[in-house]
């Protein structure tokens, strides 16, 4: 009788799971906390980034690399970039007999040696000149050419200008700035950049004064007649 008992009780329990909508593998995962602080990382060859288990407690953590040649990580989080490929880093959370995976994807690129800044005419530049509302686009060329480094961009001052993170500059405001372009292997290149106020042709110069001129004249007469018009009223 007792045995039918316990039997009964196990079925219930697995009944209450189901209707949970939840394997018994998941229920125990569901009851162990903690989350990574990233979930995607890239770094460059040789560069390295600490993984952290968030909000885990009391529970032991154990790390592993699904492709230790390409990314490896410590017993403390710690991984290491070694060769251009992709990865995953999986984050095993124990506490009580429960298991829980966090995962974490890797991509590693071939770090560049070398930085440098070209214009549309892929000329090299260390600075440049551009109206306001006018636009620049600046490329990053790494090297080696195996290299499959990627380049990030800055403006230290957005509002004279912008630049966006295909290298394009935008002038907003006259005056200075600097853009900075810097690759995942810590190779950086600083471009000074100067923002000028459009210059008129003589065409829009004779247009500009030629309105202004029509427009005096209009406000003048407007100003004129209204005078006359109170100056008349003023009779009756």
């Amino acid at each position: 009788m007792k045995v039918k008992k316990a039997i009964a009780y196990v079925l219930a329990g697995v009944m209450m799971f189901e209707a949970a909508g939840l394997t018994v593998s998941e229920q125990a995962q569901a009851s162990v906390k903690g989350k990574l602080n990233v979930k995607s990382v890239t770094l460059a060859t040789g560069k390295s980034v600490t993984l952290k288990v968030k909000n885990k407690g009391k529970a032991k953590v154990r790390w592993s690399s699904s492709k230790k040649k390409i990314a490896s990580v410590s017993s403390r989080g710690k991984v290491k970039a070694k060769k251009k490929g992709k990865a995953t880093i999986t984050a095993t959370v124990s506490y009580r007999g429960k298991k829980k995976k966090l995962k974490c994807r890797v991509t590693v690129l071939q770090g560049a040696k070398k930085l440098r800044i070209v214009d549309e005419d892929k000329k090299s530049v260390n600075s440049i000149v551009l109206n306001k509302f006018d636009s620049v686009k600046l490329t990053g060329v790494v090297s080696p050419k195996k290299s499959n480094d990627k380049v990030m961009w800055k403006s230290y001052n957005p509002e004279v200008a912008t630049v966006t993170s295909k290298g394009v500059v935008t002038g907003q405001y006259v005056g200075k700035t600097t853009v900075r372009a810097k690759t995942y292997s810590g190779k950086r290149v600083k471009v000074k950049v100067t923002v000028k106020a459009p210059v008129l042709s003589d065409t829009l110069k004779t247009a500009y004064i030629k309105d202004f001129k029509i427009g005096a004249a209009v406000n003048t007469w407007q100003l004129e007649g209204a005078g006359a018009y109170a100056k008349a009223k003023a009779l009756r």
